[in-house]
């Protein structure tokens, strides 16, 4: 790939993320500020803090396309799910947890939250308090 096509492909992946944001201060009737895009690049856990760049991360407006989810996670989603599914016309993926795939996810759940935890702990002034609005 050229430098000019990969230029080109980032400035429409800029566009359209703009274009999304743009969509949804639309639909929930907010009066939309150029401002509003100029966000700063921090707050996920996946990826390191960009303080000092401001602007929505094209770069992560495909990402949900990657997957992510294992078929237990699936499973879950969809047992939670399943009548908002109904009504909105999912269909579902037919995943089934067994109960060692279940058991499995739980443990795996409780150690990956524990672990995000401890990795984010110098992010939040009270970490209690963060905990007590997440699962708010």
């Amino acid at each position: 790939m050229s430098k000019t096509t990969n230029k080109y492909s980032t400035e429409l992946r800029e566009r359209a993320a703009r274009m999304v944001i743009k969509g949804a201060i639309l639909y929930f009737d907010i009066h939309f500020e150029p401002a509003m895009l100029l966000v700063s690049q921090i707050g996920s856990s996946t990826g390191e803090d960009r303080h000092s760049t401001l602007g929505v991360d094209a770069s992560r407006i495909e990402r949900w396309r990657e997957g992510g989810l294992s078929k237990a996670e699936q499973a879950l989603c969809e047992k939670v799910a399943k009548s908002e599914m109904a009504v909105w016309g999912y269909e579902p993926s037919g995943q089934r947890n067994s109960v060692l795939r279940h058991s499995l996810f739980m443990l795996g759940f409780a150690l990956k939250t524990g672990l995000a935890v401890l990795l984010n702990a110098r992010r939040s002034k009270n970490m209690l308090q963060s905990i007590r609005r997440r699962l708010s």
